[in-house]
Parts: structure tokens; C-alpha cells; sequence
């Protein structure tokens, strides 16, 4: 089983198989993109962070699972580049990271936010971070912060399409 790293981090750990950042990987549209996302080598990683899941991130699935929250598809576990973030809406590009108790301890804080700022400069997600306490003290809060960037997300996806001039034929 991969151990938390000393900060309490699941990031990748290299076991002989080279997660990449390289230019060629990353550079272009979305297709480009599927080169980083659930890579091989996290596999056994991402299934087994699923399986022993902490009691907050169940609930929350059991929340998000089947399109429950605005409609939209989430997935549990889901890795880019070489991070595996608890949950992602592909279409939206919306991660949410719950935080346990070690995540206000020693660098957490400060690692976090500059996992958060990669995978906003490099793919566009957009993180939303909560306790694990919230889950269970007070799910509708994050039920309405996960609608209201979604309603973001979509509007600006909305007015990217109206701002496209036309492709000529």
C-alpha cells in the first residue's frame, strides 16, 4: 500500500514508471490533455485511495454520485498529471479536494495551494477545497458553493461560444 508522504500527501509515487510533465505530453487543446489525465501508472493508486476512502469522501460521493449536483458528472479519484484529486467533472474542469486534519499541519497549506495554482495555470481547474466536517455538518453549503461555480463555469463557456467568430466553410 503507498504511504502518505511526510506532509500526508497521496501524490504520485514513482515506482519505475516516469510521470511526465513534458511539453510534447501537454501542448495543445483538449486532446492533448487526455495525455495527463488518468494515467496508467496511478491506476492501482487511484483504485485503492477509492476503496479505503476516508468517511468523509463516501458521503460526499454518495451526494455527487449519478449526477445528483447541477447535473453534472463527477468522478472519484481521477488523476492529472501527477496528482489524484478526490473528485473531477471533466466537462467543467472542477476539482473538489476534501481536508482532513493534516492538511493544516507543517507545509500542507502551502503545498495545497501550489497544487491548486498548477492545475489552474496548466489544465484550467478550478479546485474548491472543504473539511472533511463539512460533509456531515453542512453538506448544502458545499452543495451551493459546487452549483454556483458550476453556474460560473457555464456561463463562461457560454459567452466563449458566443465570442467564437464563425469557421468558414
Amino acid at each position: 500500500m503507498n504511504e502518505p508522504n511526510k506532509q500526508g500527501n497521496y501524490q504520485a509515487q514513482n515506482q519505475g514508471n516516469e510521470v511526465t510533465n513534458s511539453p510534447s505530453k501537454i501542448r495543445g487543446g483538449q486532446g492533448a490533455l487526455n495525455h495527463v489525465m488518468n494515467l496508467s501508472n496511478l491506476k492501482p493508486l487511484r483504485r485503492q485511495l477509492r476503496t479505503y476512502g476516508t468517511p468523509a469522501e463516501g458521503a460526499l460521493w454518495n451526494i455527487l454520485k449519478g449526477k445528483k449536483v447541477a447535473r453534472i458528472q463527477f468522478r472519484r479519484q481521477y488523476s492529472v498529471d501527477k496528482h489524484i484529486l478526490d473528485f473531477y467533472c471533466p466537462s467543467l474542469k472542477i476539482a473538489i479536494e476534501l481536508d482532513g486534519d493534516y492538511h493544516h499541519r507543517g507545509g500542507m497549506p502551502e503545498q495545497d495551494i501550489n497544487r491548486d495554482e498548477e492545475l489552474k495555470e496548466k489544465y484550467g481547474i478550478r479546485t474548491l477545497r472543504f473539511e472533511n466536517k463539512m460533509v456531515f455538518q453542512q453538506p448544502e453549503a458545499i452543495v451551493n458553493a459546487i452549483e454556483e461555480i458550476v453556474s460560473e463555469r457555464r456561463d463562461n463557456q457560454d459567452s466563449q461560444d458566443v465570442q467564437r467568430p464563425p469557421t468558414p466553410l
